[in-house]
């Protein structure tokens, strides 16, 4: 078998000689035809793009290099192979700032909220003033699943307000 195993080969996935000839036509041959010889056991992903099929053999997927292609193609290979892997529901950032506040005063307060919600990601973000808010303030966000985001940033708000901080929802 010279190390190819058993079931290695070329082949040709039902669609796929059809989608070359439906695309180029005559012009598939001589050489075009070839693009869809795959190896054995392949089958198709669609390209919504130009109809050039990638592949998936096992759980291991080809798809082309140019982002327009391959991002329709990926997220169809999710959506039909691992629509288990789904999240029903994606992490959101929720955002507060706190004017006139400076990160090393609060450092004890972020530490205490990151070990009592280790699941959530905090953010903190200082800035010395700017055009929309000219004194210093701290932007301070929480991102992880809706619930316990907007938990978490409640008990915050009210941790800065009773430290002294005023607040202020960022702009949109």
């Amino acid at each position: 078998m010279c190390g190819r195993s058993a079931g290695a080969g070329v082949g040709d996935p039902p669609g796929s000689r059809a989608l070359i000839e439906g695309r180029f036509g005559a012009e598939a041959y001589p050489h075009r035809i070839n693009m869809g010889n795959f190896p054995k056991g392949a089958t198709l992903i669609p390209n919504p793009v130009n109809q050039m099929a990638g592949f998936s053999h096992g759980h291991v997927h080809f798809v082309p290099g140019f982002p327009s292609m391959a991002w329709p193609m990926v997220e169809w290979v999710l959506d039909e192979r691992y629509p288990q892997l789904h999240n029903a529901e994606p992490e959101v950032e929720e955002t507060v700032i706190a004017l006139n506040a400076r990160e090393g005063d609060l450092i004890t307060l972020m530490q205490e909220y990151s070990q009592r919600y280790p699941q959530l990601k905090l953010s903190s973000l200082p800035n010395f003033g700017n055009e929309a808010i000219p004194q210093m303030h701290i932007e301070f966000g929480f991102t992880g699943q809706p619930q316990l985001v907007n938990i978490a940033m409640a008990e915050f708000r009210r941790s800065l307000q009773a430290a002294g901080y005023e607040l202020r929802d960022k702009s949109r």
